[in-house]
């Protein structure tokens, strides 16, 4: 039992029963309704309002600095229910269930966004070769 998936809850009393609230998990479309949302919002404001004022240079800094440092933090999030010896703390797994792709998603969506409209001081990374087909 020391290698128990890392959202499984200690309730889970059969393989079927994990396989089951693993597929769940991983197949219900709640999983990306976020982060498509997210893009499509994302994209209609690039389209529609390019020039929307978020409060200045200083304020579109801040938002850039917390939503390159959100994105590590959601991963080690995740990571961190794999270090325990048994199941992870179910308010940690809802938690980040309710939580993790909405922020996830913003995350992703300002740094698109401020990139594009030449806010975040990142567009340097549109021409670095690696990265010449986006």
């Amino acid at each position: 039992m020391n290698n128990m998936n890392a959202y499984e809850v200690t309730r889970i009393t059969s393989l079927r029963a994990l396989l089951k609230t693993n597929s769940n998990y991983q197949l219900h479309t709640f999983q990306y309704v976020c982060t498509f949302s997210m893009g499509i919002l994302t994209g209609y404001i690039l389209r529609k309002h390019p020039n929307i004022y978020i409060g200045g240079p200083l304020v579109e800094g801040i938002l850039t600095i917390i939503a390159i440092a959100i994105i590590p933090l959601i991963y080690i999030w995740n990571n961190s229910f794999w270090i325990l010896n048994d199941s992870a703390p179910e308010i940690s797994v809802t938690l980040y269930i309710a939580f993790a792709k909405v922020f996830w998603g913003l995350s992703f969506s300002w740094i698109w966004f401020a990139c594009c409209t030449g806010r975040a001081g990142l567009e340097f990374l549109f021409e670095l070769k690696i990265l010449r087909i986006l």
